[in-house]
């Protein structure tokens, strides 16, 4: 009986030791899971962080680029318009005259000998 007893008194420490053990064993895992966690949100945090940057960034290149566009499309407009109204407004045989005068100025009248 008396040996039953210890027994049972022995079985009981070791039931106590091993749940503190367990407690502080889950103590220690919701720790390290903690860690864990707060390390991979404060990955994300800077990959969104990263992601913010790169979005307001990529935000300015393409408002530069519809700005050009819309410029070059004004340029272009103005252009047109320019041509409409030089052909309209000169009549047909200018186009003669101005050939020969690009002739005239292409060969300028040559140099004289002697004074």
């Amino acid at each position: 009986m008396r040996e039953a007893e210890d027994s049972c008194g022995r079985l009981k420490r070791e039931l106590e030791k091993e749940t503190k053990l367990r407690v502080c064993d889950k103590g220690c895992e919701a720790e390290s899971l903690q860690i864990k966690y707060s390390s991979q949100i404060e990955e994300l945090h800077m990959e969104l962080q990263q992601a913010e940057a790169d979005r307001e960034q990529l935000r300015q290149e393409l408002q530069q680029e519809r700005e050009a566009r819309q410029n070059l499309e004004c340029a272009v407009k103005t252009l047109q318009t320019q041509l409409a109204l030089k052909a309209h407004s000169s009549p047909h045989g200018d186009c003669k005259d101005t050939n020969t005068q690009t002739s005239k100025q292409s060969h300028p009248a040559q140099p004289r000998n002697g004074p």
